[in-house]
């Protein structure tokens, strides 16, 4: 398969041929005739001009006496190399020219020239091309009608006999420039074509290496300096997707290295407690109680790992589909302020600024209720000393927003675009790395883009932080 590199020069070189074969096929069979036409319409246009002069003679005797027009007949003659004849009403030469000195009209051929004679003198402007029986130049004869000003008739006879070698020269010399002109065209093209594609071609082929990089899992290649057209748009893409493929890979290998250690530990746990129970204490009732707790503990925090995993696994391959329903935002609120506030000691969780009123919303109420848990349960991880969490509501005319705050350690400008990243791990005050997948916020995103629901987080370093999205009210939803 051929390189881009080849295609460009190939496709560019076609062009060329193109245009040269044009010019070739031009030159071939146009050329020569265009350019004697054009050569005989220039003569033909000077001499109407010359006799725009004569007609303001009073009478063709007065031609030779003026000065004026002899000089622009004979400079006419002599510019074009051609000669020149004028006949009066009568068939009698006024004027003649033979400056052309291969402007004479062989002997055994003046009877073409006597039929063009004619034809003019019949008020027919008259052009015929013969060529020399000996020497086998053509000549172009010429018979121009001179009208009368005053009589409908004809006054007099422009006749030009123009030698038709000087064109053929003229071509012959257009054909050997166009030959040499083609010579350089070529080498140039040849270069100029080499050199474009080549430097089309660079920075496709460093793309293609960029992305040959990324699936061998070299992340950290980079293509320097991309540019600004289609192509360098493209390099940057390209580099910022090595910049989320590197970030994604760190956290992933983190991820695996996180549930490792968060899988060893309970499963470790468990073995040790079973084990004892089994060997030491299994008949002292308060051991055995507290051991067993423990291993129910660990083995809740085993399942709520993998259900995390297996929730996001299902909502990124639309597994999961929307079960829409109308159900009081109230109601849910209410219910898991009573779960929060039982299940997680020393913690609050603030309903104060709710509106009177039942809200009725239409989503899929178990997922919106997973998404509650999930921001909630992130805010008292955050939520530092303070350890309060407030909810607050704000009705719009079709949609519902919910703001969940915390007055914790807050999240840095850096971190802040990538906290809905899947296995993303804001760090810890003291450094420390978190428990967990790191899947919980990705959970949240994925549930809240299959609603249509608007989202996002507003927070300051050690300011805290307000997770936000919106549910669209019952009245709003076409499908209630």
């Amino acid at each position: 398969m051929k390189s881009i590199r080849a295609k460009l020069w190939l496709s560019m070189m076609g062009f060329v041929a193109f245009i040269m074969l044009f010019l070739w096929l031009f030159q071939v069979v146009f050329l020569n005739s265009y350019y004697t036409i054009f050569a005989i319409e220039k003569v033909k246009s000077q001499a109407k001009s010359i006799m725009e002069n004569i007609e303001q003679l009073e009478n063709l005797e007065q031609l030779n006496q003026n000065e004026n027009i002899i000089n622009l007949l004979d400079q006419f003659g002599y510019q074009q190399q051609v000669s020149l004849e004028i006949y009066d009403e009568d068939a009698k030469i006024v004027y003649r020219n033979f400056t052309g000195s291969n402007a004479i009209i062989p002997g055994g051929m003046q009877d073409i020239y006597y039929t063009v004679y004619q034809s003019a003198s019949l008020g027919t402007e008259t052009s015929q091309i013969i060529t020399h029986p000996k020497y086998g130049n053509e000549i172009n004869v010429i018979g121009i009608p001179l009208p009368s000003l005053n009589e409908n008739q004809i006054n007099a006879v422009f006749m030009i006999i123009m030698p038709l070698a000087a064109v053929e020269e003229t071509v012959t010399i257009l054909k050997s420039q166009l030959v040499l002109l083609s010579i350089i065209l070529l080498i140039a093209a040849l270069l100029i074509s080499f050199l474009v594609s080549r430097k089309m071609a660079k920075p496709i082929s460093e793309i293609t290496k960029q992305a040959d990089y990324y699936a061998r899992g070299n992340y950290g290649k980079r293509i320097e300096q991309p540019g600004q057209d289609e192509i360098g748009k493209l390099a940057m893409q390209m580099n910022q997707m090595g910049d989320a493929l590197m970030r994604n890979d760190i956290l992933q290998k983190e991820l695996i290295a996180n549930i490792s250690h968060e899988l060893r530990t309970p499963l470790t746990l468990i073995k040790g407690y079973a084990e004892t129970i089994r060997d030491i204490t299994g008949n002292n009732p308060e051991k055995r109680e507290n051991q067993l707790g423990i291993i129910i503990t660990e083995t809740e925090r085993l399942s709520h790992m993998v259900s995390e995993i297996l929730d996001f696994s299902k909502l990124q391959a639309d597994v999961k589909t929307l079960k829409l329903e109308s159900f009081s935002l109230t109601d849910l609120l209410c219910d898991l302020k009573k779960h929060f506030e039982l299940g997680s000691f020393g913690h609050s969780l603030s309903l104060d600024e709710l509106p009177a009123g039942d809200f009725m919303v239409v989503a899929d109420k178990a997922m919106i209720q997973q998404v509650f848990y999930n921001l909630i349960g992130n805010a008292y991880k955050f939520s530092g000393e303070n350890k309060s969490v407030e909810i607050h509501i704000q009705e719009q005319k079709d949609n519902i927003t919910i703001q969940i705050k915390d007055y914790g350690m807050g999240i840095s400008e850096v971190q802040l675009p990538y906290v809905f990243d899947r296995f993303y791990q804001v760090p810890l005050p003291d450094g420390e790395k978190q428990n967990g997948t790191g899947l919980g916020l990705a959970i949240v995103k994925r549930i809240l883009q299959l609603h249509n629901s608007s989202f996002g987080v507003e927070s300051k370093k050690n300011q805290g932080s307000t997770f936000w999205f919106t549910l669209k009210k019952e009245d709003s939803h076409k499908s209630f």
